[in-house]
């Protein structure tokens, strides 16, 4: 694992999000979305540098596949953009 994937993993365990209240109904969801936020992360940081790959492909930027993955994540971050109320 590089620095910054070790850095993100330790993030919300260090308690920088802080430690919940005795019994909050909510905190084991606010910890898997936040390990599930790290695992993404990390998975996504591996595919940026795989897609360097892409250079090499005769459809580079005419692909499809790629196209319409970029277009996915795009969406997905306007969508929690607009639902949480983010500028």
């Amino acid at each position: 694992m590089s620095r910054p994937e070790r850095g993100l993993k330790k993030r919300h365990h260090a308690g920088e999000c802080g430690f919940p209240p005795a019994g909050c109904p909510i905190a084991p969801d606010i910890h898997l979305v936040l390990d599930l936020s790290e695992d993404l992360a990390i998975a996504m940081r591996q595919l940026r540098r795989k897609l360097d790959a892409c250079e090499k492909c005769p459809l580079d930027d005419r692909c499809g596949f790629r196209r319409a993955f970029q277009e996915q994540v795009d969406m997905a971050i306007q969508e929690i953009t607009s639902e949480w109320g983010m500028p």
